[in-house]
């Protein structure tokens, strides 16, 4: 019995090695042709949204025992990574890259057989960056109008509670924004722009607009439907009560920005717009009258700019949308 498995065996092995380069090669290109791209590309909303929540959570988690790991490797202590503000724009980075723009990139792939389409990562024209950056710094004193609403919604006596936790969490994330852009070091502030700008803009963007907007758009045909739901799953997500609103409203901007132009680079640059006019003017303005001015135009007794401020807004967001219809926006 044992000759004769050995003799099987013998068999096999002579088969095995007596495998021609030709075969190899049949072999390896059979192995390279079950790509996992588009794999998902025909799968149900339900299936690829709990994908898309899946990786995010994930990639938290991952960014997060990355950190830990680096501070280990480094011989910092847990309560040093977790106080420390320098090391905590490392985790921000981190986590924003685990969490937003990996995901981001690996479910365009397995939704669909070609990646540039799918996030309409299209070159925009020169004018069209022109025109995107005035509008968002045209949108200011409007958007700070409706900051100053959502800071005075009162809730009724019965949930005073919630009220005060939520209030409480609006005054730790501005705290700690404060603290994380604060700075009078011009690496760290280039960093900034680096982390809020460049990385949120590029990786929230692809997570919201590429992505989430894609897939809303398999249950409904009616891009306002699948623009406005997006826009409150990305404020709800900030879990910033008081900002809800203009984060909404911003989130609905971006939205019909990509919607029009067919280049998710337009809400990156949008993004990235918003973003860095804070870094910018905390490390040029430290936070002193003047601040607290520039945070007030279009309320008050400027009440009036925030209306005409709504005005040149949409003036704008239509002519990029006039400008898009006419397939004008986009380089060959």
């Amino acid at each position: 019995m044992y000759r004769k498995n050995n003799k099987n065996n013998d068999l096999i092995g002579k088969y095995i090695f007596n495998i021609t380069n030709n075969q190899y090669i049949c072999v390896f290109k059979f192995i390279m042709s079950m790509s996992l791209r588009g794999i998902f590309k025909e799968s149900p909303f339900a299936v690829q949204l709990a994908m898309l929540i899946g990786l995010f959570l994930a990639g938290m988690i991952l960014g997060i025992i990355i950190f830990l790991l680096l501070g280990m490797i480094m011989g910092i202590s847990p309560e040093f990574l977790s106080t420390n503000i320098d090391t905590m724009r490392v985790m921000q980075f981190i986590v924003s890259v685990t969490s937003f723009l990996l995901p981001s990139c690996y479910l365009a792939y397995l939704y669909s057989e070609n990646v540039y389409d799918y996030l309409q990562l299209h070159k925009p024209s020169w004018n069209l960056i022109v025109l995107t950056v005035f509008t968002i710094i045209v949108f200011i004193p409007f958007l700070n109008y409706i900051i100053l609403l959502n800071e005075q919604i009162v809730f009724p006596e019965s949930m005073k509670p919630l009220e005060t936790i939520l209030r409480q969490m609006e005054d730790n994330a501005q705290a700690l924004t404060k603290q994380l852009l604060n700075t009078d070091k011009i690496s760290l502030f280039l960093f900034n722009i680096f982390l809020f700008g460049v990385i949120a803009g590029v990786g929230e963007e692809f997570f919201f607009r590429g992505v989430m907007q894609r897939i809303f758009q398999k249950i409904t045909k009616n891009p306002h439907v699948v623009i406005w739901t997006v826009a409150f799953i990305f404020s709800a997500i900030h879990m910033q009560f008081y900002g809800f609103i203009p984060r909404m409203l911003l989130g609905a901007i971006l939205g019909y920005l990509l919607l029009w132009t067919k280049s998710i680079w337009i809400p990156v640059i949008a993004h990235f717009t918003n973003n860095v006019i804070s870094v910018v003017v905390s490390y040029f303005i430290p936070e002193n009258d003047i601040q607290e001015k520039l945070d007030t135009i279009g309320t008050g007794d400027t009440f009036w700019m925030s209306f005409l401020s709504l005005l040149l807004g949409l003036t704008f967001l239509f002519a990029i949308k006039y400008l898009g219809e006419k397939k004008i926006l986009l380089k060959e």
